[in-house]
Formats: C-alpha cells, structure tokens, sequence
C-alpha cells in the first residue's frame, strides 16, 4: 500500500542554529511604536538555509521512529524486519510512503502527524508520477507529463511509434562487455 503526503509550512519547523536578525514586517512598528529588529528562532522561507534546516529536522524525527536513511540517497529512508518493509521517500515536503504491513504504516503516519501538520493526499500521483499498484509489484508512469510535452511542442498530433529505437539497428546494450560509467548520465 502506498500512501502520500504534502507537509504543511515545513520550513517553519526547524530550528535555527544561527543567530539571525531581521527587520519588523510592515506594520509591525505600528504596534509597538517604533521600527524593531526580529530575532528568529525558527527557519523561515527565503533564508539560505532553511531547505536544510527543514531535511535535518525531518531525518531526527524519521531516525526517532527507527527509519534509516538510505547511503545511496539522502531522501530515502526504511524500516524492515524479517517480515516487513517501510520505505519513505520525500521530496521538499512532499512524502511518499510504501509499506507492506498496515500497522507499520499507520504508526510511521500517526508520529509524522503527531509532529507536522500533514495533507494526505488521495491520489496516485507523486512528483509528477503516476504510481500503479499491481499484483507483482508498482509502475511508474509519466504519461500525463509526456502528453503535456507534446501539446506544449505542437507535437499531440504527430505519428506515434511503439519504440523509440530505429528498425533493424543492433538493440544490444551496452555494445561493448565494459561497465558504464553512471556518473555519465
């Protein structure tokens, strides 16, 4: 099962470890009589920092719950036993949550809301994605994003084809036996 999330002012979250100080908003000095300086205890949008601030906050909370962050990709977090898996994976604030146990799911969901204030999103859409659940497994798909390409181009009514790759060419790949460089793509 697949669950989304959109958490709600994420920035605003985190605490900020550098002294920072900031003019009154408009109107502000209306109120106390005289133009003031702020000094922020919190991360707030537009300060360089703050993307960060908000991922270190994040990552303690997921850490709390017993996730662990991925060494391939810092936004990718899971949580297993030896009869079920969590996996999260976010975005910004975007979450996405795949788990094959219910109660596991529900718990990570209930300590995520019980910190951020979240927006469960019903659909089966993440970052652009179109996520399918099957028997076997999950297909990602961006036809949406691919249609929208194409009208964009004037390209909607162009001759579709079922393969990208010219008839007759050789189709093995990579052509030679020597592993790819990854970093090349």
């Amino acid at each position: 099962m697949v669950r989304f999330f959109d958490v709600k002012t994420e920035y605003l979250y985190s605490d900020i470890e550098e002294t920072v100080h900031m003019l009154s908003p408009p109107g502000f000095e209306r109120l106390v009589g005289d133009e003031k300086v702020c000094k922020l205890k919190k991360s707030i949008y537009d300060l360089p920092q703050s993307g960060r601030n908000w991922y270190m906050k994040i990552k303690s909370e997921l850490e709390k719950f017993g996730l662990t962050q991925l060494a391939s990709d810092n936004c990718v977090f899971i949580k297993s036993d030896s009869q079920n898996m969590l996996l999260l994976c976010m975005y910004v604030d975007d979450l996405a949550i795949f788990c094959n146990n219910d109660d596991m799911r529900q718990d990570i969901v209930n300590i995520i809301k019980s910190v951020f204030e979240v927006h469960e999103n019903k659909t089966s859409k993440f970052l652009g994605m179109e996520i399918v659940k099957h028997k076997i497994g999950i297909s990602l798909s961006q036809s949406e994003y691919v249609e929208s390409l194409l009208v964009k181009y004037n390209l909607d009514e162009c001759k579709s084809v079922k393969t990208p790759i010219v008839k007759g060419k050789d189709k093995s790949f990579p052509p030679t036996n020597e592993l790819i460089d990854i970093t090349m793509y």
